[in-house]
């Protein structure tokens, strides 16, 4: 591509878009005002959505033990057959071989759904200390910006 193409091209891309940058589509400033966001559209933190995510993350830590037990019980005869083949006693299940695969499949959904509840434990009170943590900044960084003392004329008036 030769130069006067490249100049051509961001020539036309520019006059294509202004020229003003705006952070997350803010409107922009309102005759008047001297910003384009009301006291209403600022950004503002609520716990709620991590309390949630946290009491979501306890829920499912729980209910992960559950299915892990009923899993377990579900395959207790797969784990006899193994006992009783080992003292030479029939089960009803010889040549079948996909007792032994099952019993693979229990050990890899067991061992993964420990991982879960292990992650869940991990995740709830991280995710509340996220809900504290972020809930004293805000109170921080309001009390650190009242306290700004602006002359009259930066105010507006």
């Amino acid at each position: 591509m030769a130069w006067d193409e490249w100049e051509q091209l961001k020539g036309e891309v520019t006059a294509r878009h202004s020229p003003r940058t705006r952070l997350n589509q803010a409107p922009e400033a309102v005759a008047g005002r001297s910003g384009g966001a009301s006291d209403t559209d600022r950004l503002q933190h609520s716990a709620k959505p991590w309390s949630d995510a946290a009491g979501v993350a306890d829920d499912l830590q729980t209910s992960t033990k559950q299915v892990k037990a009923k899993l377990t019980g579900a395959h207790e005869g797969i784990a006899n057959k193994h006992v009783l083949e080992h003292y030479g006693l029939a089960t009803g299940t010889n040549g079948f071989d996909s007792f032994d695969a099952l019993q693979g499949v229990l050990t890899s959904w067991e061992e993964r759904l420990e991982a879960i509840r292990g992650e869940c434990a991990s995740l709830g009170p991280k995710l509340r200390q996220a809900a504290n943590e972020l809930s004293g900044t805000d109170s921080k960084v309001k009390s650190t910006v009242d306290s700004v003392k602006l002359p009259n004329s930066a105010k507006g008036g």
